[in-house]
């Protein structure tokens, strides 16, 4: 699918860019996150993009990481991987993690666009190889690859002279697992209130074992109210005063 990266709620991240900064040191590739903080770049699955993520997680998700990777030259070809390890859950298991990479810039051989391995996110009963034959996945600016999180996959080589390979990566999780980065409090409160109801709930306001003091964690994000307004002291019983 496509992402207009012309339009303010699907990509602003002029600030978020100008930020970056190495990944690990003595490699190319610079990044900056969580994008969410600077921006509502968020914007950019509101749509099609989040229908394809609960298609494969399901109803209940949320924003685990928000990253710009940027591949500069001579950055030398990633490892496969999976992302569906980061809990100690044995395999096999539901998918856990939904993974989203936008290209600002065009993606193609030269540049690193990413490597895949078609069908991988189902073989539960073999380790990593990294000799397997891989799909590597070229892309122009604005489209966006959704891909399941036992998916192996690596980020490519670039081998051009001058071209950098910018990308926003949104990796998602089910709900009821902690986030890589705790987009709640990443976020500042003032922005977040600012977010349409959806995105609010993709960053983590979700209302799981009733909530804060049995209210709806957007309503306290609106209020600020940690104490249910409804909540009294008992008349008679043991909470009586």
């Amino acid at each position: 699918m496509n992402v207009d990266l012309n339009d303010p709620a699907d990509y602003d991240c002029d600030r978020a860019i100008a930020a970056r900064r190495p990944i690990l040191p003595r490699r190319v590739t610079t990044h900056v996150r969580p994008v969410g903080a600077h921006s509502y770049v968020l914007g950019a699955v509101r749509t099609d993009g989040r229908a394809l993520v609960e298609g494969v997680l399901g109803k209940y998700v949320q924003i685990n990481i928000v990253t710009l990777f940027n591949l500069l030259p001579d950055e030398t070809t990633q490892n496969l991987h999976q992302d569906g390890g980061l809990w100690p859950i044995p395999r096999p298991h539901p998918e856990l993690v939904c993974n989203a990479l936008i290209a600002i810039d065009d993606f193609d051989v030269e540049n690193g666009a990413t490597n895949i391995v078609p069908y991988s996110h189902t073989w539960h009963d073999r380790p990593m190889d990294q000799s397997v034959e891989t799909l590597q996945v070229t892309m122009r600016s604005g489209s966006m690859l959704v891909w399941a999180g036992n998916l192996w996959h690596a980020a490519g080589a670039n081998n051009s002279r001058d071209r950098e390979r910018l990308g926003l990566f949104m990796r998602h999780n089910v709900s009821y697992l902690r986030q890589q980065d705790n987009q709640v409090i990443a976020v500042p409160r003032e922005v977040a209130k600012q977010m349409p109801k959806k995105l609010q709930r993709l960053l983590g306001y979700f209302p799981f074992g009733g909530g804060i003091d049995f209210r709806d964690p957007i309503d306290v994000l609106r209020d600020g109210a940690v104490i249910n307004p409804a909540a009294q002291v008992a008349r008679r019983g043991w909470g009586k005063l």
